[in-house]
């Protein structure tokens, strides 16, 4: 779901039940999609979560949307990205 679609729900529409953005449930227990190259893929993971935080602060939705993702656990990450 991208930002225009968040902003359409969210703001257009006044849907005030969307709280949280689930990113992959377990991004890290097995391969899958193409990670470029230079990247593990555990740093291809990190990288997209920030640019989802990035593109949401950029419209003005981060501090109404809770991202949570990881529901596996992996080792050196915690369960959850709203750190991001």
């Amino acid at each position: 779901m991208g930002k225009q679609s968040l902003h359409q729900l969210i703001e257009v529409k006044g849907y005030n039940n969307i709280k949280y953005l689930m990113l992959f449930t377990e991004p890290l227990n097995y391969s899958s999609g193409i990670i470029p190259k230079g990247f593990t893929q555990e740093e291809y993971y990190e990288k997209i979560c920030r640019k989802i935080n990035d593109k949401l602060v950029e419209a003005g939705l981060r501090t109404k949307i809770k991202i949570v993702g990881l529901t596996a656990a992996v080792p050196g990450m915690p369960n959850g990205l709203d750190g991001a």
